[in-house]
């Protein structure tokens, strides 16, 4: 199963607001989801219930109308998922899997190695370059969204493991384009990678980033380039009928977002439909 917050709280009406790892899959499906009035702070309970991935999947695939699923694993759920879908691959076409920068500091490469681990596969060993191939094949079929947002240029270990020639903007958009290129191996349908500071060095990298990426020789060639909304941001009227905006945070937490720009962008409905060629949503 994946849930957008590490605790239950804001999804269920669970009053201890229990961690997710806390609480077993057979009890954690039999309870009712419900919707939070931001306003009030009241639950709403309804008749729906938590579904594991695969469930998930199946359902949608059962609509008649066209949809497609990103998937939006964190910290390294995303094996899991790839798992599921190498096992099922009826439901790979329309799904995909985001992968963010914040979790796999390592690209590409972390992940290999987490599902190596899983499968006891040795990296190095001739006897395991059987199984090596095999892994390869399947995950080039899995649809993925890189997600490399620009504060992660400031990221340390980015830094070393995808070095670039100086803190220029230059050099930040040779971290961030070897970091999404790195996952090249599976098949990239859509990036996100979003200046939030046009003026910094780091803002003008992700232009960079973006303009390289479009290149005719690009893995990401013909992706989409998506812009990231979060739907579940809202905002509250002040007397004056100004707004204050909210972001809910993966502890049920609010979190005021007033004074950020960008942040407010991401709370506003409809202020990325220009952005780019898609527009993933929660």
């Amino acid at each position: 199963v994946l849930m957008h917050d590490f605790t239950i709280g804001r999804m269920t009406d669970d009053p201890q607001n229990r961690l997710v790892s806390q609480v077993p899959f057979a009890q954690l499906r039999d309870m009712p989801l419900v919707i939070r009035n931001p306003v009030d702070g009241n639950f709403i309970k309804t008749d729906q219930t938590i579904a594991a991935v695969e469930q998930a999947l199946e359902h949608a695939w059962q609509k008649p109308e066209p949809i497609s699923v990103a998937l939006d694993c964190k910290e390294d759920t995303a094996e899991a998922v790839a798992m599921l879908l190498m096992r099922r691959p009826d439901l790979r076409q329309g799904a995909a899997i985001k992968l963010y920068a914040k979790y796999y500091t390592g690209g590409f490469d972390q992940f290999l190695s987490n599902l190596y681990k899983h499968y006891q596969i040795n990296p190095l060993h001739s006897d395991d370059a059987p199984r090596r191939a095999a892994l390869d094949r399947l995950l080039a079929k899995i649809n993925v969204v890189p997600v490399f947002s620009q504060g992660m240029l400031a990221d340390p270990q980015v830094r070393d493991f995808f070095p670039g020639k100086d803190d220029g903007p230059e050099g930040l958009a040779e971290t961030a384009v070897q970091w999404l290129e790195s996952w090249k191996r599976m098949r990239p349908v859509m990036v996100e990678a979003v200046a939030t500071d046009q003026q910094s060095n780091a803002g003008k990298a992700m232009e960079l980033t973006r303009t390289r990426l479009r290149q005719p020789d690009s893995a990401y060639a013909q992706a989409a380039f998506s812009a990231g909304y979060r739907y579940e941001d809202f905002s509250l009227p002040r007397a004056n009928h100004d707004k204050d905006y909210y972001v809910w945070r993966n502890f049920g937490e609010m979190q005021k977002l007033t004074s950020e720009a960008f942040g407010i962008q991401r709370t506003t409905a409809g202020a990325f439909r220009n952005a780019g060629e898609s527009l993933l949503t929660d």
